[in-house]
């Protein structure tokens, strides 16, 4: 069996789409857990009656997606987890092909890439080009995290051994990829074969959150930062977009980044790239 994690707060509208996209792939034995975040809209009240007997319905106090995806996990009957948001659907066949995926490639957890949809009706397709199909190390995610929660079919005592960091207010996904590659053998296979979808009130518009889980991901993965200078340069170039709001802090998060263990010319880089984007957030507030 598969075990289908739905967090869900405050999306009753879409909620029915995400399900029946998850009830529709064929060739699988799955359950459908709709782990509801204290939505205040109605959605406990209609799927806490649902007749399909493949659907559980889950009720929590508000503590946000991480605890509600911890808590299926603890849940699931299945050998197998999947993930799935409740405003993004799967395509059909998904869960089929990513299981003969993962029995064929004898992985912990196989993932796939996603069509990126913006409210104007833009799309992205992600990953890029620039990642190949195959095994995944942690070292590849650390510049940028291009494993999509919605894409992940793993292992039940895998996903259980790494579990969600409730912590974070914002990429969650970036950091359970970070340690899922750490400790489960993980695999890309670069079939589209998921919608994800940003609605108009998405927490990842949020700038203030994702400057903090940013720093969170950095001093969770200090030392391999200290021994990679093209992520550490990548990660210095992210903060400059939040530089409007975190002013000189940008600057102060990167000058973390150096170290007696580095090079000398890689701490100099280092030390003038972030005086430069302090400069460069208090010139952008200042428009």
């Amino acid at each position: 069996m598969i075990s289908v994690v739905i967090p869900t707060y405050n999306r009753k509208t879409l909620l029915s789409r995400a399900v029946d996209s998850a009830l529709r792939q064929e060739g699988v034995d799955l359950e459908v857990l709709i782990v509801d975040d204290g939505s205040t809209d109605g959605t406990r009240e209609t799927w806490s009656a649902c007749s399909d007997p493949r659907v559980r319905f889950l009720a929590e106090q508000h503590r946000g997606a991480c605890h509600a995806r911890n808590r299926g996990l603890e849940e699931a009957r299945g050998d197998y987890v999947a993930f799935l948001d409740s405003d993004d659907t799967w395509r059909p066949g998904k869960l089929l092909l990513q299981l003969d995926c993962l029995l064929h490639q004898q992985a912990d957890a196989v993932f796939c890439a996603f069509r990126h949809w913006q409210p104007d009706g833009s799309s992205t397709r992600l990953p890029g080009p620039e990642i190949a199909p195959g095994w995944i190390e942690k070292k590849q995610l650390l510049s940028a995290n291009f494993i999509s929660t919605q894409t992940i079919l793993g292992r039940t005592e895998c996903l259980r051994r790494v579990r969600f960091d409730e912590r974070f207010p914002r990429m969650q996904d970036w950091d359970f990829a970070l340690r899922l590659t750490e400790s489960c053998r993980v695999y890309y296979d670069d079939q589209e074969l998921v919608d994800v979808y940003l609605q108009q009130d998405s927490i990842s518009r949020d700038p203030k959150k994702a400057f903090q889980a940013m720093r969170m991901i950095q001093e969770k993965n200090q030392q391999d930062y200290l021994h990679d200078l093209h992520a550490t340069r990548t990660l210095m170039t992210a903060y400059y977009q939040y530089a409007p709001l975190a002013g000189a802090s940008c600057g102060q998060a990167c000058r973390t980044l150096m170290s007696p263990s580095r090079p000398f010319r890689e701490n100099l880089y280092v030390f003038v790239r972030s005086l430069w984007l302090s400069a460069k957030a208090a010139l952008r507030r200042g428009r």
